[in-house]
C-alpha cells in the first residue's frame, strides 16, 4: 500500500532533510511553513492540494504583505510540490491539475525548477 502523507508531514521532512542542508538562514522557510503553508492545508492529503488552493494562498498573501513575499511563498510551494511529484506522492500530473484548468501554468512552474529538486531527492527519500 502506498504511503499518504499531509502536507505538514511531508512539509516537516522537506524542511528538516533539505531546507537545513541547504540554507544558511532557514528560519524564514519554516516560518512560511508554520505561519501560512500549515494553517491553510497542513492536515490536507498531497495529492487533494490543487492549483486553485495554492493560488488562493498566495494571493492572501500578497493582498496582506506584498509582492515579494508572496513570490517566496510561490516559490516554496512550488518546490515542495515537484518533491512530492518526484517521490510519487501526487501522480504524474498529480491533483493540480484535476481540478483546474491554471495547474498547467502551475505545472510549467514545477518543470523550471525540477532539475535542483531532483538533485536532493536522495537525501530524503531514505525516510520516506
Amino acid at each position: 500500500m502506498e504511503r499518504s502523507f499531509t502536507i505538514k508531514e511531508f512539509g516537516e521532512k522537506y524542511y528538516n532533510k533539505v531546507v537545513i542542508k541547504d540554507r544558511k538562514n532557514p528560519e524564514g522557510i519554516h516560518r512560511y511553513l508554520l505561519r501560512d503553508i500549515y494553517p491553510a492545508f497542513g492536515e490536507k492529503q498531497l495529492d487533494k492540494v490543487t492549483t486553485v488552493d495554492i493560488l488562493q494562498l498566495i494571493e492572501i498573501k500578497k493582498l496582506k504583505e506584498s509582492d515579494s513575499v508572496a513570490l517566496e511563498l510561490r516559490n516554496l510551494m512550488k518546490q515542495f510540490m515537484i518533491l512530492s511529484i518526484i517521490f510519487g506522492f501526487m501522480g504524474a500530473i498529480g491533483g493540480v491539475l484535476s481540478r483546474s484548468s491554471t495547474g498547467i501554468i502551475f505545472i510549467i512552474l514545477l518543470i523550471t525548477t525540477a532539475f535542483a529538486a531532483f538533485l536532493c531527492w536522495k537525501d530524503i527519500k531514505n525516510d520516506l
